[in-house]
C-alpha cells in the first residue's frame, strides 16, 4: 500500500517522504500493516495545510468539506472562514485521482452567503461529468437559524458559477439543511431535511438540466432526526437510495426509489437497534455499492449510541426489502463519524475515534465485498484533533480527507492519498 499526505497547494504535486518497513513512522503519522508496507508519510512541507489562495483564508479556518468522485476526477468543496468569521465556498478539481489540483474558484460570489456551515452540515457538491452542482444553507428562521437551500451550477469544470434553481420550490426561510447531492446519467439528485408542516422531515428533488432548475420535490420521511446528515446514492437500473436518521427510534432508515425518483417506499431500519433518545446525535451514515454489474451488494455504515451496541456498524444486502446482513463493528465503542466507498469488490471505510483526548482518523478495508475487514489503521498524526473523514475512491487512488486542529488553532484540511 502507498500513502501520501497532501496539502491543498493548487496545481502542484504533493511533496512526500518515503520509508519501507513492517511498521513505518515519520512526521507523527504511524502506518501499520502485516507485511511490507510502503508509507509516504507527513513531510515537513505537508505539515502546514493552510490554503494559499488568499491571505484571509490562509489565516482562517476550514469549517465545511465535501468531495465527489467520478472516475479519476475529484471535486472538493470547502467552506473557509476568514478572520472575521465570514465563510466563503471554494472549489478545486483534480483530474488525476487527487495527485494535482486546479486553482481554487469561488462558488458563492454574488449569491446568498452560507449560514455557518460546519462539519456534519457541510456545503455539498456533485458532478455528472459535464456540470457541477453545489448546495448550501443560508440564514433564516429554522432550526439553529437555518433558512433556504441555495444551489449553484458550473458548466466549465468549476471555473465559473451561477445561481441555480430552488430545490424546495419556494422561498420559505424555516430551515432546509443537512443536504446531500449525487449524480447519474446527466441527472442530479438532492435530499435534505425540511421543516415544512411544522415537523422536520426528509425531502428529495432532482434536476435534469445541470442544476438550472429542479423538479417538484417529494417527501420521503415526515418525521426525522433534526440534525443528522443524509446520504443519496444512485444505483444501477434507475434505483435511488436515501439514508437518513429517524426520530423514534433514532435508528438509520432507508428510502428506496426503483424508478429514478418517480416513486418512493420506506425500506425500514438499517440495523434495528431500537435506540430511543430525545436528542440529536449529529451523526448520519454512509452508503456504497460493490461488486460486478448484476451481482451488486449495497453496504451501509451506520452509528448508534444505544448502550451495549454503541459504535459504527457495517451492514450489507442484495435486496434492501429482504433485510440486512450484519458484517460487524468497525473500531471501538467510541468510533463515530464515518464514510464508505467502493471500487469493484473492494470497500473502504474511514471514521473518527478518540485516542486519549484527541480525535483520530482510522481506516479499514475489505477485499471480499465486506465479508471481512482489515484491522483499523490510523491515518492522522498526534497532537491534533482530527474529525469527520471522507473517502473518495478514484480509479487510480484512494483519497481520504478530514479537518483537524491543533490546540487553540484553526481547523485545517488534511488529505492522504493511498493506492
Amino acid at each position: 500500500m502507498t500513502m501520501r499526505a497532501l496539502t491543498m497547494n493548487p496545481s502542484l504535486p504533493a511533496e512526500s517522504s518515503t520509508s519501507r518497513s513492517r511498521t513505518a513512522t515519520r512526521g507523527g503519522l504511524r502506518c501499520a500493516a502485516s507485511a511490507v508496507l510502503l508509507c509516504i508519510a507527513l513531510s515537513a512541507a505537508a505539515a502546514d495545510s493552510a490554503h494559499r489562495h488568499s491571505p484571509s483564508a490562509a489565516a482562517g479556518s476550514v469549517t465545511s468539506l465535501d468531495v465527489y468522485t467520478r472516475g479519476d476526477t475529484l471535486d472538493v468543496l470547502t467552506g473557509e472562514a476568514d478572520a472575521k468569521s465570514q465563510v466563503a465556498l471554494w472549489h478545486r478539481q483534480s483530474r488525476d485521482g487527487g495527485r494535482t489540483w486546479s486553482a481554487p474558484s469561488r462558488v458563492d460570489a454574488g449569491m446568498p452567503s452560507p449560514r455557518r456551515p460546519h462539519r456534519g452540515n457541510d456545503a455539498q457538491i456533485a458532478s455528472d461529468g459535464r456540470h457541477l452542482v453545489a448546495a448550501w444553507t443560508t440564514a433564516g428562521t429554522g432550526w439553529l437559524g437555518t433558512g433556504r437551500l441555495v444551489t449553484a451550477y458550473s458548466a466549465d469544470a468549476g471555473k465559473t458559477w451561477a445561481r441555480g434553481g430552488s430545490p424546495a420550490g419556494d422561498e420559505r426561510e424555516d430551515g432546509q439543511s443537512y443536504a446531500d447531492i449525487a449524480a447519474r446519467d446527466g441527472r442530479f439528485y438532492l435530499a435534505w431535511l425540511d421543516s415544512r408542516g411544522g415537523s422536520q422531515g426528509v425531502r428529495h428533488a432532482s434536476s435534469s438540466d445541470g442544476g438550472t432548475s429542479w423538479k417538484a420535490n417529494a417527501s420521503l420521511q415526515r418525521g426525522s432526526c433534526e440534525c443528522c446528515w443524509n446520504t443519496v446514492l444512485p444505483a444501477p437500473a434507475g434505483a435511488l437510495y436515501v439514508l437518513f436518521r429517524g426520530r423514534s427510534p433514532r435508528d438509520m432508515g432507508l428510502a428506496v426509489s426503483p424508478d429514478d425518483g418517480a416513486s418512493w417506499r420506506a425500506a425500514g431500519a438499517v440495523g434495528a437497534f431500537d435506540w430511543h433518545i430525545d436528542a440529536c446525535p449529529h451523526t448520519g451514515g454512509a452508503l456504497a455499492i460493490s461488486g460486478k454489474t448484476g451481482a451488486e451488494r449495497l453496504h451501509a455504515l451506520v452509528w448508534t449510541g444505544k448502550p451495549g451496541a454503541r459504535g459504527l456498524h457495517v451492514f450489507s444486502t442484495r435486496d434492501a426489502a429482504a433485510g440486512w446482513t450484519p458484517a460487524g463493528r468497525l473500531g471501538g465503542e467510541y468510533a463515530q463519524r464515518g464514510d464508505l466507498a467502493a471500487r469493484g469488490g473492494e470497500l473502504i471505510a474511514v471514521w473518527d475515534e478518540p485516542v486519549g483526548r484527541e480525535g483520530s482518523i482510522f481506516m479499514s478495508r475489505s477485499s471480499d465485498d465486506g465479508a471481512r475487514w482489515s484491522p483499523p489503521m490510523r491515518l492522522s498524526a498526534g497532537g491534533v484533533n482530527a474529525v469527520y473523514p471522507r473517502v473518495a475512491a478514484a480509479r487510480r487512488n484512494l483519497l481520504v480527507l478530514w479537518t483537524e486542529a491543533a490546540p487553540d488553532g484553526p481547523s485545517k484540511l488534511r488529505m492522504v492519498l493511498l493506492k
